[in-house]
C-alpha cells in the first residue's frame, strides 16, 4: 500500500526509557512509514536518529520529541510534490554553524553529500584527550574513538562509510580508519600521516614518516654533506646550530683519500666516489636524464646542471692514477 505523505506521526505505546524509540521498527511505526523510508529520511533529510556507542553495530534510537519537531519543520517539504521545470532561485552564500559543542573543535571533515561532519573535540571536558566525533548536520554527535592519542587529518572515504584519520602517540603517527557507525579503528599504514582514498576507492595515499620527497640531482650526486642547520665559527652565535639563520649548511668532501684520512673524515672523498671529473660529469648526466624522464626536471634545467658539472674540475691537483680512471670509466658505462 502506498504511504500517505500528509499523514501525521502515529504515536505507538511507550517503551522504556520513556520517550525513546529503540529500533528502526519502532521509529517507523511512530512515524507511520516503512523502515526503508525512515532510513532514507535519515540519510537524505536529517531525521534525528542516534547510534549507541559501545553497543552492537547498527543499534539506533530516537527521541519522540525530536522526531515531532523534525516532522513539523520538514512536513511541507516532504509532502509537497516536485514542481516540473522549477528553477531554484540563487542562494547568497552565508556562514552557518554546524556544531554546537562549547568546546575545542578542530580538524573538521565534511561528507561528500554534506550531511555528515566529523571533527576532533574534547567535548568541553578540560584536561581530557580530544576524541573524534561524528554527527549529522543538525543532529547529535557520536564519539568514535577513546584512545589517549592525538588525532588529526580527518577525511571521509568516497562512499562516506568510513573516516580516515591520523593518530599519533610516543611511537609516531599512523593512519587509521573507522566506520561512521562506530567500532574498533583499523590501521591502514604505520609511520605515516595525512591519509586519503582516491575518489574511485582503488588507491590509498599518505605521507610516510621517512619521506624524502623528490631528491635533487645535487643530492644524488653530492660534492659534500648538505645540512638543515648552519653553525657559525665566530661572533655572537658561535657554536650555535641555528646561528646561521634559516639557511642550511654545506660541508664539502675531501678531494682525495689521503686528504680524508689526514683529517679523520669518515666520509668518502671525491676521488673515491667519482674517480675523475669526467666520472662525476657522467653521473650527473645520468641522474639528470632520469629526473627528466620522470617529469621531475625540465630538459633545459638538466642541460644546465650537466654544463655546470663540467665547468669546474673539482678534483684538480690530484695525481693521475689508473684506479681513478677505471672508476670513472665504470660510472660512465653503467
Amino acid at each position: 500500500m502506498a504511504e500517505n505523505p500528509n499523514a501525521q506521526p502515529t504515536p505507538s505505546p511507550a517503551h522504556a526509557p520513556e520517550g525513546r524509540l529503540d529500533s528502526w521498527k519502532e521509529i517507523a511505526a511512530y512515524l507511520g512509514r516503512g523502515i526503508r523510508t525512515v532510513q532514507r529520511w535519515e540519510r537524505e533529510e536529517g531525521l534525528p536518529v542516534h547510534r549507541l556507542a559501545h553497543e552492537k553495530r547498527g543499534s539506533v534510537y530516537a527521541r519522540r520529541e525530536e522526531l515531532a519537531l523534525w516532522w513539523e519543520s520538514r512536513r511541507l517539504t516532504l509532502a509537497a510534490p516536485p514542481t516540473p521545470g522549477a528553477v531554484d532561485a540563487p542562494v547568497a552564500p552565508r556562514l552557518e554553524r554546524v556544531t554546537w559543542t562549547a568546546a575545542l573543535t578542530s580538524w573538521p571533515a565534511l561528507s561528500s553529500d554534506a550531511r555528515l561532519i566529523a571533527y576532533v573535540s574534547d567535548a568541553g571536558q578540560d584536561g581530557t584527550t580530544p576524541q573524534i566525533w561524528i554527527q549529522q548536520i543538525g543532529g547529535a554527535a557520536l564519539r568514535l574513538t577513546n584512545g589517549e592519542r592525538e588525532y588529526s587529518y580527518l577525511s571521509f572515504s568516497p562512499d562516506d562509510t568510513r573516516i580516515i584519520f591520523t593518530a599519533s602517540d610516543d611511537s609516531g603517527p599512523s593512519v587509521y580508519e573507522v566506520t561512521t557507525l562506530g567500532g574498533e579503528p583499523r590501521i591502514l599504514q604505520r609511520g605515516a600521516s595525512r591519509g586519503r582514498i582516491s575518489p574511485d576507492g582503488r588507491w590509498f595515499a599518505c605521507v610516510p614518516l621517512d619521506a624524502v620527497g623528490i631528491r635533487s640531482v645535487l643530492h644524488q650526486v653530492p660534492l659534500g654533506t648538505y645540512l638543515g642547520w648552519n653553525a657559525t665559527a665566530a661572533g655572537f652565535f658561535k657554536g650555535q646550530p641555528c646561528g646561521g639563520g634559516l639557511t642550511g649548511g654545506y660541508i664539502p668532501f675531501a678531494k682525495s683519500k689521503a686528504e680524508r684520512l689526514a683529517s679523520n673524515d669518515p666520509r668518502l672523498s671525491l676521488e673515491e666516489r667519482y674517480g675523475t671529473q669526467a666520472g662525476y660529469g657522467c653521473l650527473v648526466r645520468k641522474v639528470a636524464d632520469r629526473q627528466v624522464s620522470r617529469r621531475f626536471l625540465r630538459r633545459e634545467d638538466a642541460d644546465r646542471l650537466v654544463k655546470e658539472a663540467s665547468a669546474v674540475d673539482n678534483l684538480a691537483g690530484i695525481p693521475d692514477d689508473p684506479a681513478r680512471n677505471a672508476l670513472a670509466e665504470k660510472l660512465c658505462r653503467r
